[in-house]
């Protein structure tokens, strides 16, 4: 009668043993959301030094962002490819520089992307955490821009207005990624991520004499799952 109840104990108790996280994820398509906090400016190709030597001394970066949806698919325990589309936010500012006796004045230029980034990660370490680098490639495809600007006068207050936009941008600008990425399994088929990432234009911003060149640095965080 013991042995009986034994062998019964050891069958029920198979499925919940065999439940248990093997610490790899399980191999297939991820689908997830991310979300990245930016520090974005431009970088200007040397067409004219003391030109483009202003203009890197009164340019400064701005916060921006990059979200979207993403497909991640685990093509081997080593090797994963990611695809995404999003939407980003990047641009530029000047300085803050006094404006005749009314107080400081910078202008401002705000550009989105729809970008569509393409990359491979590499997992240097396996587990429930996981260690990877990443390098790829970013159709940015421009959607809109404006320019303006601040005025911050002595007494506290802040005004703005628009600035005559300028000639567009290209519709299509060519950026690269790298970066490394950290993975939390929290069960075989649902992760979260953290990757702080680095971005950069291989084309210009627009094809005229000032040749400016886009980049960001950002930590992208997201939740990927699996759908069986």
């Amino acid at each position: 009668m013991k042995k009986l109840i034994l062998m019964l104990l050891l069958i029920t108790s198979y499925p919940v043993l065999a439940q248990k996280t093997t610490g790899e994820k399980t191999p297939g398509i991820y689908f997830g959301l991310s979300f990245s906090p930016d520090y974005s400016n431009v970088i200007t190709d040397k067409f004219y030094p003391p030109w483009t030597d202003l203009y890197d001394s009164i340019i400064a970066p701005i916060f921006g962002y990059t979200t979207g949806a993403n497909m991640n698919y685990q093509i081997s325990s080593r090797l994963a490819l990611d695809i995404g589309l999003h939407i980003s936010h990047r641009g530029y500012q000047t300085d803050l520089v006094p404006f005749l006796d009314m107080g400081h004045t910078r202008a401002h230029a705000d550009f989105t992307y729809l970008d569509v980034p393409v990359k491979a990660n590499y997992y240097l370490l396996k587990g429930s955490f996981s260690l990877y680098l990443t390098a790829g490639l970013i159709p940015s495809f421009f959607y809109k821009n404006s320019y303006y600007e601040e005025l911050q006068g002595y007494s506290g207050n802040v005004q703005t207005h628009d600035l005559d936009n300028p000639e567009p941008p290209d519709k299509i600008n060519l950026m690269m990624l790298a970066g490394f990425g950290l993975d939390y399994l929290i069960s075989e088929r649902l992760f979260i991520r953290v990757e702080p990432i680095y971005r950069r234009s291989l084309t210009k911003i627009r094809d005229a004499s000032s040749d400016f060149y886009f980049w960001s640095l950002g930590a992208n965080v997201g939740v990927y799952y699996h759908f069986k």
